[in-house]
């Protein structure tokens, strides 16, 4: 032995098949529009639970004054907004779904492979 290591062992497991769509310039600059839709769920599910803890608030303690109409404002537009961001985020969900729904219905189906036998016969 010459004392040296040996290379290391590359294994590669198989991909059994390999698939390719082609996408228009109008369907990736619609894909990439989409990345938004996490921004926006996000926005819309942190502002329905500020609203939460401001109704919470709100029901809890007697308000009055200038923090009575505050608190009533700050609930009313983190709520408006909250859901529209919601319902925002929901649509652009559904619509970057659906055109990678049509984009893999291209995709005709995979052709039954055959594969030849031999009958061997018992001597």
């Amino acid at each position: 032995m010459s004392g040296s290591q040996p290379p290391p062992a590359f294994r590669v497991a198989p991909l059994g098949e390999l698939r390719a769509y082609t996408v228009s310039e109008d369907e990736l600059h619609d894909l990439a529009r989409g990345g938004n839709v996490s921004l926006s769920l996000n926005f819309g599910i942190s502002l329905l639970s500020i609203f939460a803890t401001i109704a919470a608030t709100f029901l809890s303690v007697e308000l009055a004054g200038k923090v009575f109409m505050a608190f009533f404002s700050a609930g009313l537009i983190t709520m408006i907004l909250g859901v529209f961001f919601l319902i925002k985020g929901i649509r652009e969900y559904r619509s970057t779904g659906a055109l990678v729904k049509a984009i893999k219905g291209r995709l005709p189906p995979s052709p039954g492979v055959q594969e030849n036998t031999t009958v061997v016969s018992n001597p």
